[in-house]
């Protein structure tokens, strides 16, 4: 009876690791994208965009993305930055339970992935006291 509960313990504990690793995943994909997305926008909204011979931009975008600002475009993509570190580190804590490494080998990652966290954490509160 006491084998059978730790296996049913064990097997969910698995699925869940499972879930937590999709979703990590997917945190991960969409920050990314729409990191690359502003970084497309800015390069397009640009200013230097520009003939050779003139300063002002000879092709103005379409779009209507470009009245955000650029200082907007940087904010966001700072904060796109900080959801994809915190899906890779959704990813690595998922990936910690799924692992067959041995005990220390795991230790050892999660010793890495709570540096990350910190540092995840100075990052948010730097990123959100200089505005």
């Amino acid at each position: 009876m006491g084998h059978e509960q730790h296996h049913h313990r064990r097997a969910r504990k698995r699925l869940i690791a499972r879930i937590v690793l999709v979703l990590g995943t997917a945190i991960s994909v969409v920050g990314l994208a729409c990191f690359i997305y502003l970084a497309h926008v800015q390069a397009i909204c640009s200013p230097t965009n520009s003939d050779i011979l003139s300063p002002e931009a000879w092709w103005t975008p379409d779009i209507e993305d470009c009245t955000m600002g650029r200082s907007t475009i940087e904010q966001y993509q700072r904060f796109d930055a900080l959801v994809i570190i915190s899906g890779v580190m959704i990813v690595l804590g998922a990936w910690v339970v799924l692992s067959r490494a041995r005990r220390r080998t795991k230790r050892l990652i999660i010793a890495g992935e709570l540096s990350v966290v910190v540092l995840v954490i100075v990052y948010a509160a730097l990123l959100y006291s200089v505005r």
